[in-house]
Formats: C-alpha cells, structure tokens, sequence
C-alpha cells in the first residue's frame, strides 16, 4: 500500500482513530443539535455545518486554548474569516427577516424563519422558512429582544424575599392536668373504675 500526497498512511490507526474521534464528536454535537431544535432530520447537513463552524472558533486545549482558525490563520489566508462570537445564534432560534414579496399591502413586514448556521466564507445567515421548507440567505434579520436575554444565574439580592412569619403561641393543655393527683400508680385507677355491665 502507498502513502497517499501527505504520505499519510490511510489505514494505519493513528491518522484514522484521530478521525474517527472527531467524527464522532462532531457526530454528538449534531445530534444534540437537531434534538433540542425539532428541526426536521432532512436538514442534517445544517446541523453539520453550525456545529463544524462552532468547533472552528472555540478554543481547544489541545491547541493551547487557540481555536482552529487562530492556527490556520497563521499559516494560511484561505479560510473562513471570523465571526464575532457574541453574535452567533442558537441553532434554529426564530428570527424576524423582512418580507421581500407579500401578497398584499396588509401582510406583515416581517417573517418569522428559523436561524440555521452562517453561510460558508461570508457573514450571510442562511434561515429557514418553515412554512415553504426553502433555505434563504439573508444580512437583514432581527430577533425579539425577550428571546435574545438568556438569564443564567440570578444575585439572589435582586430576588424578592418571602416575607417571614413569626410562629404564634398556642395554648395547650399540659399533660399533668389529666393524670391523677394521688400518689397510686396508674393501673390501680383504671381496676377501680369498672366498665357499666351490658343489659341484655
């Protein structure tokens, strides 16, 4: 058997097992994606692509806490330019794009379609019309603000405070009012006192 043009020996297990891992990482990541998305499984290539362009632009420490595209952008211009990390959006998180042909003056200016991953060497959104099933590309989209917050931990100062209740004292009879008084024991009472005999 040859090496290939790298001189990279295809079946030996070191190239493949690398592979494979990240195969399978990658593999997981989609997963999940189209799970927590209920996007259709149709769209898989979708998923590939958003979670291979999350992979890209996360630091890995492997690389010394450097994304890929920090190395490769040392080494070569012909890659993906970077994205601004905050400006990522959750997999298939609804999103506003303006209505390019409506039917009448009174439909609404904006569509609600679903956000899929960046276009590959551009900054475009491609976005998912959910009613035709179509992929559109598109700069001009927005996101309701109540959507886009994502509260992860709240100061409990900021949380409101239960208002607390003092205990209330309540009166109750002890139990020394009920036992006899004489220094008998208990038993000597309860023989003293004789049930009523049942009349037939």
């Amino acid at each position: 058997m040859q090496p290939n043009i790298l001189g990279l020996w295809g079946w030996r297990s070191v190239t493949n097992g690398v592979a494979e891992r990240f195969n399978q990482s990658l593999l997981t990541k989609v997963k999940c994606l189209l799970a927590q998305s209920n996007i259709p499984i149709a769209y898989w290539n979708e998923a590939v692509l958003q979670a291979s362009l999350l992979l890209n632009h996360l630091p890995h420490r492997f690389l010394n806490m450097s994304s890929p595209n920090d190395v490769l952008l040392k080494k070569s211009s012909n890659i993906q330019p970077m994205h601004n990390l905050n400006c990522f959006l959750p997999f298939a998180i609804k999103v506003f794009v303006k209505n390019e042909n409506p039917s009448s003056k009174v439909d609404p200016s904006d569509q609600a379609m679903k956000a899929l991953t960046f276009e590959p060497y551009s900054d475009s959104l491609r976005v998912l019309d959910v009613v035709t099933g179509k992929i559109r590309l598109t700069h001009d989209y927005s996101q309701l603000k109540s959507e886009n917050t994502v509260t992860l931990r709240k100061d409990p100062c900021v949380l409101p405070r239960k208002p607390v209740r003092t205990p209330q004292t309540v009166d109750l009879p002890i139990l020394k009012d009920f036992l006899p008084q004489s220094n008998t024991p208990m038993s000597s009472h309860l023989d003293a006192v004789s049930p009523d005999p049942i009349e037939n």
